[in-house]
């Protein structure tokens, strides 16, 4: 998943590349991390998303290209479901503000 953070992958995208069905797929990644396939590779790309607000001047747009999603807006609606901010705010408020530890 991390090889793949700048590209929209589907589960049973994710499952055929491992030669499994997609179901078997989300039972032994939920039992092994407690969360599904596609919700961890979105966390691994809002963590991204968040290094890269905070360590650049990227716009958002940018910032949501450089992790695979073409809609800007759809982008900081999941950012904002993920992170409970806007990216907009995330930025602005800062790192340290939102509790987090670089």
């Amino acid at each position: 998943m991390k090889r793949h953070l700048n590209q929209m992958l589907t589960v049973s995208e994710m499952a055929a590349r491992q030669s499994i069905s997609a179901s078997y797929l989300t039972q032994i990644f939920k039992a092994a991390t407690g969360r599904s396939p596609m919700d961890y590779f979105i966390q691994l790309k809002m963590q991204v998303a968040c290094k890269l607000l905070h360590n650049s001047n990227m716009k958002i747009k940018n910032v949501a290209l450089e992790i695979g999603y073409q809609d800007p807006y759809y982008f900081s609606r999941i950012f904002k479901k993920y992170m409970t901010v806007s990216p907009e705010l995330y930025r602005e408020i800062g790192w340290k503000e939102m509790g987090l530890e670089e």
